[in-house]
């Protein structure tokens, strides 16, 4: 029922009751915490809708985001796109094992 569910949309905060940012950095998030927040006496929490595509080993620098997150108020968090990655499991001709996807396979 409207009116009774929180409302989410990346793209215009004004009408929502997160600060839902896609992808911001972690000085941007910095900023938006102990200077933005801050001037606009903003109460409504701010939980990132992305902030890391972990396929493969590219979710680097979670721990940099998080130290960020801990220390400042109304950071909540985020979510990671493709937590589990898309590809196919094959063999090398060694028999380790690894994950085939996109180009792996010839496409143009």
């Amino acid at each position: 029922v409207w009116g009774q569910l929180p409302h989410v949309y990346d793209r215009v905060d004004s009408f929502t009751d997160v600060i839902c940012p896609m992808y911001p950095s972690i000085d941007e998030i910095i900023e938006w915490a102990y200077i933005t927040a801050p001037k606009l006496n903003e109460q409504r929490p701010f939980i990132m809708c992305e902030y890391a595509h972990a396929m493969g080993n590219s979710s680097g620098s979670l721990s940099d985001y998080w130290d960020v997150i801990k220390k400042a108020h109304g950071l909540q968090g985020g979510f990671i796109w493709d937590w589990i990655d898309q590809g196919i499991l094959m063999k090398d001709e060694n028999g380790r094992e690894w994950h085939a996807y996109g180009g792996d396979f010839g496409e143009a």
